[in-house]
Parts: C-alpha cells; structure tokens; sequence
C-alpha cells in the first residue's frame, strides 16, 4: 500500500486534511488488467454504468480530459501518448479522441467490447476508468460542483446522488462534518486555481474484506470478524487518495480517487504503527463511530492493537477478553 501511517493522526478529526504533492509525484496508477480491482471496475460497468458513469446535463467535459490527458501522456509515457485531440492506450486496444468524443478500436478484447456497449457520452471515461486505479471526477470550482462522476469502487455512497451537487451537499451526511463544510467553498477555490502547489488528501477507514466497491448497492454486506485471532486477516484498513489537476482556463479540477486496501496483519508491522493506529481509532467521536459501522468492532480493534503495541504479534485467546 503507497500510504505512510504517518497521515493518521490523533485526536482522529472529520477535516480537509489537505497537503502538498512532492515535485515528483503522480496523480494516477495504472491499472493492472489481472488485478481484483480491474475485474470490479469492469464488472460495475458492463452491469451498472448508470451508476457510475454521471455528468451534469449540457457539461462539456473537453476542457478536462484534455488537461487529464496531458498529465497521463506524462506521467506514463510507456502506456500512453497524446496529440492532435488523440489519446492513444494501446495496452487497451483503444483510441480516444477527445474533441469527438469517439473511441476507436485498435484491438479487439473485453475491454472495448465493454466500453462499445455505452452510450457515446460514457465510452471515453469508461476507457479512462479501466486504463487508472483511480476513479475520476470532474469538480467545478466556482460552483463547487461535481460536474461529472467516473466512480466505479465509491466508498459506501452512491454516485447517482451526489452528481450536480455542491462540495457542502456531498458532506452534508457525513459525521462532524462542521469542518469539512466550512471549508467546502476554499477547498473548491484552492484545488481549481492555477499554482506550482499540487494538492492531496488522504481519508481512511476500516472495513471487514478487500471488496473495492462499496457502493451501497452493490457492496457485500458486512460481516465484521468476532475473534482476536482472526482480525489480522478479516479487518482492512481502506485507504483513498484524492488529488487534483488543475484545468486553469475554466477553473476546474479532475478530482482523482485511488482506492487502496491491505489486511491490518500485513500493514501494522512496528508498535509505533500499532500505537498510531489506536490514538486515532481511540479518538473517534460516537457520531463517527456510528457513522463507519465501526461500534460493535472498536472494542476488539483497539484491545488487538494494544497487543501489538506489546510486540506481541499473535494473539492467544480466540475472542476479546
């Protein structure tokens, strides 16, 4: 997992949590066509396109996947060139042109059998969601809107309803939310305005499989682990890197979301990790607890993660003394 447990902090608070990319970073990763998350990605759109793939009635989407295009032409110049309009992605068989909007099959395969089945407006940001990681949006940063949503693995919210709606309206079922909505209007102002900053987030949580897709709809239902023993292997930390690329002439941002998830067993390696992960868990205020289903699980969470601030890697007993 490409995240430092140094970005979980305690008291554990509902926040922008906004910081800077290094010079060198990338926003996006590309999606390896054997991997779990590619199989979930292209399972969400064969099956259910219409909830993951929304804009905004009459939105021209152009400026930003031009202004996508030319970061992924740099950022993976092995995968992918651009120019003249064209994104060219061999590795999946596809043209896009970004001034039509057509897609081109270069080579046949599952990939754009997929993608040809959607409607016009929905086969390039398919393309884009089966080439990244990462799921895409389009923010408006005048409005604050989320103009268009490419979100195939959402975190337990449903994309259909949160298309057209401003930064404070998105936020507005989350707990302790009074941060994040005070600060929706400045957030949107800073990540849509042209600068040598590039900004990022991280947000986390704790969920009972290595399922990607959470969307309520779809998502298995939550089976949380019972036994200490078990927890290692049954328990994921579920961690989502945003950022965004700035398309300065219409003050707008491609908002990126990578979804990572690794067993706790194999992330919490030190005691130091084990006691950061605690303070934090620890902190969560009850409207937070409520709001992540972590309630009946904290308990057992925190007393295997004092073990673990103990050195002691196993667990002996088979259920929370």
């Amino acid at each position: 997992m490409e995240f430092d447990l140094s970005e979980i902090t305690a008291p554990f608070r509902m926040q922008p949590g906004l910081s800077k990319m290094a010079p060198d970073a990338r926003h996006t990763r590309l999606l390896e066509p054997d991997s779990s998350l590619f199989h979930e990605k292209l399972s969400v759109l064969c099956t259910h396109p219409d909830q993951a793939l929304l804009q905004v009635a009459q939105f021209d989407t152009r400026p930003a996947l031009h202004v996508l295009a030319r970061q992924l032409a740099v950022e993976w110049p092995q995968a992918c060139t651009f120019a003249d309009d064209i994104l060219n992605l061999p590795t999946l068989g596809l043209q896009l042109n970004l001034q039509s909007l057509d897609v081109q099959v270069t080579a046949q395969c599952v990939v754009s059998d997929c993608v040809h089945a959607l409607s016009h407006p929905q086969r390039v940001w398919a393309a884009l969601s089966l080439f990244l990681q990462d799921d895409l949006a389009v923010l408006d940063g005048t409005s604050t809107q989320l103009k268009m949503l490419a979100v195939c693995v959402p975190s337990h919210w449903s994309p259909e309803e949160k298309i057209g709606l401003p930064l404070a309206a998105v936020h507005a079922p989350v707990a302790d939310n009074a941060l994040l909505l005070q600060a929706s209007q400045s957030l949107a102002k800073l990540v849509t305005s042209p600068g040598p900053a590039r900004w990022q987030r991280f947000v986390w949580t704790l969920q009972p499989s290595g399922q990607y897709d959470g969307h309520p709809k779809r998502a298995l239902p939550r089976h949380w682990p019972d036994q200490a023993e078990a927890l290692g292997e049954q328990l994921w930390l579920r961690v989502e890197h945003q950022s965004f690329i700035v398309a300065p002439a219409c003050q707008q941002a491609v908002f990126t979301i990578r979804v990572m998830l690794e067993p706790l067993g194999t992330l919490i390696t030190d005691q130091a990790q084990a006691a950061r992960l605690h303070a934090a868990v620890s902190s969560m205020s009850d409207s937070v607890v409520a709001y992540r289903s972590l309630g009946g699980i904290r308990p057992l969470v925190l007393h295997w993660l004092e073990k673990r601030m103990q050195g002691q890697a196993g667990l002996s007993g088979n259920t929370l003394d």
